[in-house]
């Protein structure tokens, strides 16, 4: 489907221009001129999108914001009063609410007050359209990842009484090295019997001192 729009008509004959309207007379369709157009100004591109609004007005009310008939008081309506929301007309078709506020920035009285271009427009149209997130899909997601692993902790360092007694630069030596009688000592640091230190034995069975 293809939609066209010609505009405005004129004739450039001389003969029938006393057919045409007057100058000063304003020329447009009632339901979709902005307001200043209405005051006979020149329009521009705002005034467009004061036209765009209009027709989504009526898209999702099924009206124009102010009626299409009589003309004077369509043209009245877009001088001084205010449009009407959309969410109270039709409160049980759920409209969002991102779509009422554009639809009664494009309507606003001031040129000043609507968007800058049909470009912010259309960006405002479609974000108000977006479907909303689902709920509990962020948590899902957070449940579906596995936690992080705990830092590996090093094992704690037993005390010096538990490790029992050590001198400073001499290695300990295990019960097992040490010498039994015959030349050496036994377990626990004890002497053989008849021995005394330096390996001499005790009168009447073993070295002199």
């Amino acid at each position: 489907m293809k939609v066209l729009d010609f505009g405005l008509a004129a004739l450039v004959q001389p003969e029938e221009q006393a057919r045409l309207t007057g100058s000063g007379q304003v020329l447009g369709t009632p339901a979709y001129m902005s307001p200043e157009h209405c005051r006979g100004e020149l329009p521009d591109g705002r005034a467009d999108l004061y036209s765009v609004g209009c027709l989504l007005h009526e898209l999702l009310v099924g009206q124009p914001p102010f009626g299409d008939s009589p003309a004077v008081e369509v043209m009245s309506g877009h001088l001084y009063r205010p449009p009407p929301p959309v969410r109270q007309l039709r409160p049980e078709r759920g409209i969002p609410e991102a779509l009422e506020t554009l639809v009664l920035a494009c309507l606003s009285k001031t040129k000043a007050q609507r968007p800058a271009n049909a470009r912010e427009v259309a960006a405002r149209l479609r974000e108000s359209l977006a479907p909303p997130p689902l709920r509990g899909e962020g948590k899902k997601q957070e449940r579906t990842q596995p936690p992080p692993a705990p830092p590996t902790a090093l094992p704690p360092e037993l005390p010096r009484a538990a490790r029992g007694p050590h001198r400073a630069g001499r290695p300990r030596q295990s019960p097992r090295c040490r010498y039994r009688a015959g030349g050496g000592r036994l377990p626990g640091g004890a002497l053989p019997r008849g021995r005394l230190p330096g390996g001499h034995v005790r009168p009447g069975g073993g070295a002199a001192e």
